[in-house]
């Protein structure tokens, strides 16, 4: 049987961004979130909540990032969005939705990095 689609989303976004998995997917209360950064080893800890669909569009709720980022702030991590985009015609497209402000402090930081 093949992977679903949103699970290798998650297994390559936690791969990619260095992310430890969660247990069942973010399912527990205990352990919420798709990947998270565990403990203190990165000066932008994330807290990454993944989305798949297969059509051209999802539906984007401000309730629901409200709630994602009191989440990842409770556990002192930046919440993360990264949304795939996989229809059948075409291949897998990756995009993140994340703060403007967060994005800065990371844009702030890779500017520090390169001076």
């Amino acid at each position: 049987m093949s992977e679903p689609k949103w699970q290798r989303h998650e297994r390559e976004v936690q791969q990619l961004l260095g992310l430890d998995a969660t247990i069942t997917s973010g399912n527990k209360w205990f352990d919420p979130g798709d990947g998270i950064t565990r403990g203190r080893r990165s000066p932008f800890p994330l807290y990454a909540d993944c989305k798949c669909t297969e059509k051209l569009s999802f539906p984007l709720r401000l309730g629901t990032l409200n709630t994602l980022s009191m989440q990842a702030d409770e556990l002192g991590k930046r919440m993360v969005m990264p949304v795939r985009f996989a229809p059948p015609v075409v291949g897998p497209q990756d995009y993140v939705v994340l703060a403007l402000h967060d994005f800065a402090e990371l844009l702030d930081l890779a500017r520090e990095r390169n001076d």
